[in-house]
């Protein structure tokens, strides 16, 4: 974690680590989903890039990908802090914001392209000197640290948003 502090993508390697999301989850992660009051986010949009072109999507890759997970103090600390980052963006560039209502996004408020996280997650762990990983493989570090930390195999699952147990004891 030390590796991506003041990076662009810090905190949505922080969100991604913490619940596990898929790329398309967590580049597709808006507002609308997040509920600060009752403490909670909801897994119910994606965004996914083909070539150039980012699809976006009211749906995820399975039905059992549509979740509800806890917003917790150290998750809403940092949605809170990129909402606040956010609005300040908006405030200095009102004729140039692009408000689409997504929760990672660049200053003009474009979202960030999934190619982009990608690649940009390669070369921070070029960078850092850490063994190659892809950016889905901090799913697999989450699913990892739940079971660690006494979820079980069904828990774990669906804070996953697997469809199938296996595929979680596979990690």
């Amino acid at each position: 974690l030390r590796v991506i502090e003041g990076d662009p993508l810090e905190n949505v390697i922080k969100i991604t680590l913490f619940y596990g999301l898929r790329l398309s989850e967590t580049a597709g992660l808006r507002w609308e989903n997040i509920d600060f009051e009752n403490s909670r986010i909801y897994i119910r949009h994606t965004a996914v890039q083909v070539g150039g072109k980012i699809h976006r999507e009211d749906k995820t890759k399975t039905k059992s990908s549509q979740r509800t997970l806890p917003l917790v103090g150290y998750t809403k600390q940092i949605l809170e802090s990129v909402k606040a980052q956010q609005e300040e963006y908006k405030r200095l560039l009102p004729n140039n914001y692009c408000d689409e209502g997504y929760v990672f996004t660049w200053p003009d408020g474009k979202l960030l392209s999934p190619n982009y996280i990608s690649k940009r997650f390669a070369k921070i762990i070029k960078k850092s000197n850490m063994p190659y990983i892809k950016f889905h493989e901090l799913r697999h570090t989450a699913t990892s640290y739940l079971i660690s930390q006494g979820f079980t195999a069904k828990e774990t699952q669906e804070w996953i948003g697997h469809s199938k147990i296996s595929t979680t004891m596979d990690v």
